[in-house]
């Protein structure tokens, strides 16, 4: 049986399926996974997806259609395996004059649990689980291999003799306050590769996190938690890291409990619509190209760091760090995610007090208000704003960046508020920006990166730290130039003139 691990391949298994409550029903059928498209099931026969419902004696009529089916159970390969939150997506159905026919139903597939039969995606049932995401051993720093040349102390030349070690790094393990996570590497032997007048040696060094719970998580909970850990790749990296695998440990369990068809406590694999594609021209050096590594802030600081921002600035991560993972597409809805995602992390700070709450605005107003009819006034008081406007939302995060890292992102803070402002108002309202074109995109990438340091300055970069990331990131770089251009002081614009 081939290796059933990699997120990153096209697989197809046939089976039978069935559904938990009707167990003596089976259906054949195939299951492919492709990473770009997902988990598609195909079946050579049909669940019955219509509810029926009495009507008269000894007479059905459906009411409705299943939308979902929230567990199937099959048998692939010799090995167990469970289906969540299927939606039919198609049904055919063959049949003549002469014969009743078959069906043929193909079914989109949310989740799929290689290893293993589960009652529900709800149920705690994994006490372990591990993941591979791309470039992981680059952002831990870790080097596999060493070479030492010898030299000759009295003619200080080379003696010809060398030799390169090769040795797989410790694990590091970091507690969080659920469970702990442990780095693991693993390093292959070298294997010898023979080519036209030459010859070389390969191995191959990748990187795993363990997560081990206190208590099992469900399945929802076990993919949050590794979303948290290839986002802070997304957000260290720069781009969009692809998960390579991911597999889990399902808990022991009396008999009759959520595991079943198999042995307790065995390893699964599973599988889910891929979270960022791996780019084969997206070759990271082991000194890195993106924003910080492990060598700069140690996995045993910035692991339960970067899980209390992650849980403070929730949506703001979202929507900064989820364009990494997609295609750039229409520009006027990315701007408005971008200005959105600097509110959400504004609101969620500690010391973010309005001077004046929607309350005082109303009081204030009250007295316009007496002198308008009633349903003009009901309308003016539904829109009144509470709390901070836009702009001094964008000043305060502006404000938090530090004096070098400012002077080089945000060259004229005051600028760079009013385009994304009117930018923000005039999509939103009027439904057009009137800065063009160009102004849009420069809005976009600084504001994507004002959110972005500012998440990084919640991690513990130091102001040099950050300079760093502006110079060896690409869209902080690409930001910065942005700036520049577009939102520079009042001396730079005259001197460019």
């Amino acid at each position: 049986m081939t290796s059933p691990e990699s997120l990153l391949e096209s697989r197809e298994w046939r089976g039978v399926w069935w559904l938990p409550e009707d167990p003596g029903t089976s259906v054949s059928g195939i299951l492919t996974y492709t990473p770009w498209l997902g988990l598609k099931l195909e079946l050579i026969g049909a669940f019955e997806d219509r509810i029926w419902e009495n009507v008269a004696d000894a007479m059905l009529q459906s009411v409705q259609r299943r939308e979902t089916f929230p567990v199937i159970h099959g048998t692939c390969e010799g090995q167990p395996m469970t289906l969540m939150n299927v939606s039919p997506s198609g049904r055919q159905q063959y049949r003549t004059m002469l014969d009743a026919g078959y069906s043929e139903q193909n079914l989109d597939v949310a989740d799929a649990i290689f290893g293993a039969h589960v009652a529900s995606s709800s149920e705690t049932t994994f006490s372990a689980f591990s993941c591979s995401i791309e470039n992981l051993h680059v952002f831990a720093g870790a080097q596999s291999t060493s070479a030492e040349m010898r030299i000759d102390s009295a003619t200080m030349r080379p003696t010809g003799e060398a030799s390169i070690a090769i040795q797989t790094p410790k694990p590091v393990e970091v507690s969080l306050p659920w469970g702990t996570v442990t780095l693991r590497h693993l390093v292959t032997m070298p294997t010898q590769v023979d080519a036209y007048e030459s010859r070389k040696v390969e191995t191959n060094h990748s990187a795993s996190l363990e997560f081990l719970p206190a208590e099992p998580f469900a399945l929802d909970r076990v993919w949050g938690e590794i979303y948290t850990a290839q986002d802070l790749l997304a957000l260290a990296l720069d781009c969009g890291p692809a998960l390579s695998w991911v597999s889990g440990h399902v808990s022991e369990q009396a008999e009759g409990g959520h595991v079943q068809g198999g042995p307790a406590s065995r390893r699964v694999w599973l599988f889910r619509n891929a979270r960022g594609l791996p780019d084969r021209n997206r070759r990271l050096s082991p000194s890195g190209h993106g924003a910080f590594d492990a060598t700069e802030l140690p996995l045993e600081e910035v692991l339960p760091r970067w899980w209390e921002v992650v849980e403070r600035f929730q949506a703001a991560c979202h929507m900064v760090l989820g364009s990494r993972y997609v295609e750039d597409h229409y520009l006027e809805s990315m701007v408005v995610v971008a200005v959105a995602s600097a509110e959400a992390f504004h609101r969620q700070l500690p010391d973010a007090k309005p001077p004046f709450s929607r309350d005082d605005n109303l009081r204030r107003l009250s007295k316009a208000f007496d002198t308008l009819d009633a349903e003009t006034a009901k309308w003016l008081r539904s829109i009144v704003p509470g709390g901070f406007s836009l702009a001094q939302r964008l000043d305060a995060l502006a404000a938090r960046l530090p004096a070098q890292t400012a002077s080089r992102l945000l060259p004229n803070p005051k600028a760079w508020v009013k385009a994304a402002k009117e930018s923000r108002n005039g999509l939103m309202h009027a439904g057009r920006d009137e800065g063009g074109c160009d102004r849009l995109v420069a809005t976009l990438e600084v504001t994507r990166a004002v959110v972005t340091v500012n998440l990084l300055v919640e991690l513990g970069l130091s102001d040099q730290q950050l300079v760093n990331a502006l110079d060896n990131a690409k869209g902080l770089r690409s930001a910065s130039r942005q700036a520049q251009m577009h939102f520079p002081t009042p001396a730079q614009a005259s001197a460019a003139r």
